[in-house]
């Protein structure tokens, strides 16, 4: 089990690659929308990886997840698990709602989940007073 933390966010590294309307139809499911929505960029400088698609997901609780649909490299120096695909969760008002909506996804996709460790997980937008 995953100890809490104030501001609650995971990271899964998964060995498969859903198809995105997968992801988007079984989120759908635990109350999510689509928010924002980036293709895949190449990377076309020896020292700043490619980036996969990225698709990210809302509640009203302001839990959210994001989804990258394919391998992700990090910066120089750096090292991920083999991974064909990861997803981030940010723990919102609910956390009950987090818990089974995380091990939802763990057990759709069989990942094990685990505290943000990579060096910059994907920006995601944020209301900013």
């Amino acid at each position: 089990m995953v100890s809490a933390h104030p501001l609650q966010e995971l990271e899964a590294f998964c060995h498969s690659c859903p198809q995105p309307y997968e992801v988007t139809d079984f989120l759908d499911t635990l109350g999510f929308t689509p928010g924002f929505e980036m293709a895949a960029r190449a990377s076309h400088d020896l020292y700043v990886p490619a980036l996969p698609a990225q698709y990210h997901y809302e509640r009203d609780d302001g839990m959210s997840i994001i989804y990258l649909a394919g391998r992700d490299s990090p910066m120089q120096g750096g090292h991920f698990p083999a991974h064909n695909s990861r997803f981030f969760a940010y723990a919102g008002a609910d956390s009950a709602a987090f818990g089974w909506i995380t091990r939802a996804i763990a057990v759709k996709w069989n990942l094990a989940w685990q505290h943000t460790v990579s060096s910059e997980p994907p920006a995601h937008d944020a209301d900013v007073a």
